[in-house]
C-alpha cells in the first residue's frame, strides 16, 4: 500500500523541513515534524514556538553548582538528596504545562484526532519520532544534568528517555482530553538507568501495569524509539518493575 501523506500547521510549506524560520514580526520559530501514526499514515505537524517561552523555560531551569542553597536548588528545578542533585520532575512539569495549551491541540488536529478521543496514542507515536539524544551536563553555563526541558525539546528536536517523557506528559496535559494521572517512573538496575511516563488506564489484554499508592493501574509510555505500544516496553524495563528497582515522581 502506497504511504499516506498528512499535513497541517498555519502557513505550512514543504520548505527547510526540521530547519527554524524567525520571524521579526511574532518572534516565532517554526518547527516541522515529520512523524508516523501508522505504517502507511505519516503526518507532517508544523508548530509555532514562542522565542519568550524558549528562552523563559531554559532561564529557569539548571543550577550553578557553587550554589549550595536549598531553595535555589528548588527555584532552579533541581532536588537536592543524600545521593545528590535529582531533577524535580514536577516542578518543570507544572512550569512548563501551560505552554502546551496551544501546541498540544495542533498535533492532535495533525492527526484526525477527534476531542473526544483519546490522544495518549497519537502523542506517544509523536514524540517516539523526536531524536534521541542525550542532552549536555551544561548549557548556558549551568549544570542541566543531561535533561531539556519540554519546550526546549520540541525546539531542538532531541532529547532522552526523561527528556522525552516529560514532553510527552506536557502534551497530554495540554489536551484537555481529561486531568491525566501521571508519573515519572526512574529505572536502575538490570543493566539500565532508564526513565518512562506512566499514566493511569486500565490495562488491556497483555499490557504491562503496576500499582502505585493504590491509586490504581499504571500503564508505561516508552518513549526512547519507535514501535512500542502503550503498555508495553523491553525485558529489562520489566524485570526493574517486577523488581521494586525504581522510584517514582507525581505529576498531578
Amino acid at each position: 500500500m502506497d504511504q499516506i501523506l498528512y499535513r497541517s500547521g498555519p502557513g505550512s510549506t514543504f520548505d527547510n523541513v526540521f530547519d527554524s524560520a524567525k520571524s521579526k514580526e511574532n518572534k516565532k520559530f517554526i518547527r516541522e515534524f515529520i512523524w508516523d501514526i501508522t505504517e502507511n499514515k505519516t503526518i507532517i505537524t508544523q508548530l509555532s514556538l514562542s522565542e519568550v517561552d524558549i528562552r523563559t523555560e531554559m532561564d529557569n531551569f539548571g543550577v550553578n553548582l557553587k550554589i549550595k542553597h536549598p531553595s535555589y536548588i528548588r527555584k532552579r528545578g533541581f532536588i537536592q538528596t543524600r545521593k545528590g542533585l535529582h531533577i524535580n520532575y514536577k516542578t518543570v512539569f507544572d512550569n512548563s504545562s501551560a505552554n502546551f495549551n496551544e501546541l498540544s491541540p495542533v498535533v492532535t488536529f495533525s492527526a484526525d484526532i477527534k476531542n473526544n478521543e483519546d490522544p495518549s496514542i497519537c502523542f506517544l507515536k509523536f514524540v517516539q519520532n523526536i531524536r534521541y539524544k542525550v542532552p549536555p551536563k551544561f548549557f548556558q553555563g549551568k549544570y542541566i544534568m543531561e535533561f531539556f526541558p519540554p519546550l526546549n525539546c520540541l525546539y531542538r528536536n532531541y532529547g532522552d528517555c526523561d527528556t522525552k517523557a516529560i514532553l510527552l506528559a506536557s502534551l497530554l496535559e495540554g489536551a484537555s482530553f481529561r486531568k491525566e494521572r501521571m508519573v515519572i517512573i526512574v529505572l536502575k538496575g538490570f543493566g539500565i538507568f532508564h526513565a518512562i511516563l506512566a499514566i493511569e488506564r486500565i490495562p488491556l489484554p497483555g499490557m504491562l501495569s503496576f500499582y502505585i499508592d493504590r491509586m490504581g493501574p499504571f500503564i508505561p509510555m516508552e518513549t526512547t524509539i519507535k514501535g512500542w505500544m502503550p503498555g508495553f516496553t523491553n525485558r529489562q524495563v520489566n524485570l526493574c518493575l517486577q523488581n521494586g528497582q525504581f522510584r517514582f515522581v507525581k505529576l498531578f
